[in-house]
């Protein structure tokens, strides 16, 4: 309790002198946290601003083009739906022109990974038959040599005879 009672007098400030910086810390670091926020506000407001001026360009467009296709002209109204029946076709061929080659790609991807994985098989089967002549003509090797020993202990055994 005494350990306490010392930290929390170490703490306090001991003169006025030190308050008074103390306050005048918190009132800066306060007068900053509000100027940033007002900061903040002002940004957020011209990004509103913008998007509302955009909105109103988009508004004013589609009026128009609702006064041209309901009776200043039929034709223009009628050519601009052409037009955009038009663009929208194309963005759909695009599109299905997009998902065919991602499908071709994908295909040719699994085939890629098909013949390499068939490769691979293929190249540990053939290494497989390769050890296996290799262990069979060491063995056949090891059987001569050892007819052959037997042969020359043989032939020698004869001469001593």
């Amino acid at each position: 309790a005494v350990a306490d009672s010392a930290a929390k007098t170490a703490a306090l400030p001991h003169t006025n002198e030190e308050a008074t910086k103390a306050r005048d810390a918190a009132r800066r670091a306060e007068l900053a946290r509000l100027e940033s926020a007002r900061a903040y506000e002002a940004k957020l407001r011209e990004v509103e601003d913008r998007a509302d001026a955009k909105l109103r360009k988009v508004e004013r467009a589609h009026e128009v083009a609702l006064k041209r296709i309901q009776g200043v002209s039929v034709q223009e109204g009628a050519a601009a739906s052409k037009k955009a029946t038009e663009a929208l076709r194309g963005l759909a061929a695009e599109r299905q022109f997009t998902d065919r080659e991602a499908a071709a790609r994908a295909a040719w991807g699994a085939r890629v990974d098909a013949l390499t994985s068939e490769l691979a098989v293929r190249t540990k089967e053939r290494a497989e038959a390769l050890d296996l002549q290799r262990v069979a003509y060491e063995s056949a090797m090891h059987v001569a040599v050892v007819d052959a020993v037997a042969e020359a202990v043989e032939s020698c055994d004869a001469d001593k005879a």
